[in-house]
């Protein structure tokens, strides 16, 4: 390899003065060109090591988060006569927006499998089948908490 490509690795013609001052610059530099290469070859190796390393962590990484993650999802466990939300969405063109909410509640009238239930619409009165993935349990809220007072009504008159 003509010792300009040692800098840069691309292949330009120097004046021969200049390559002459460049190549015993080099010699200067490092006596051994044979050493030089070896040494060269096993930085290359070790950067190697280090990306490989530095991938083989990064898996590790994700498998554990993946185990972290898997362990939070909240498994639904419907049963004949809980009552569920569904989860809706919709594409208004007009305005160009996806909209989405919990529509229901809905009563779970037979479970086919982990992933279909039969639901039934109290006022309407019709069943249908719907994915369970779509669904969350509704709890009801309770009687006993008071409700907070609306203060929209009371009129306050500067003094």
């Amino acid at each position: 390899m003509p010792h300009f490509r040692l800098v840069d690795k691309k292949a330009c013609h120097f004046p021969v003065e200049i390559e002459n001052k460049a190549y015993w610059a080099i010699k200067k530099l490092y006596l051994d060109l044979h050493l030089l290469v070896k040494e060269r070859f096993l930085q290359m190796k070790e950067l190697e090591e280090l990306r490989l390393d530095a991938y083989e962590s990064f898996r590790i990484y994700k498998e554990k988060t993946r185990v972290l993650y898997d362990k939070m999802i909240l498994r639904n466990n419907f049963k004949v006569g809980n009552l569920v939300l569904i989860y809706k969405t919709r594409y208004i063109h007009k305005y160009s927006k996806l909209t989405s909410k919990w529509h229901g509640p809905y009563v779970v009238t037979n479970v086919l499998s982990y992933v279909v239930l039969q639901l039934k619409d109290k006022a309407m009165g019709s069943t249908w089948e719907i994915n369970g993935h779509l669904c969350k349990l509704y709890t009801e809220a309770d009687p006993t908490l008071q409700k907070e007072e609306d203060f929209s009504q009371h009129v306050f008159e500067p003094p």
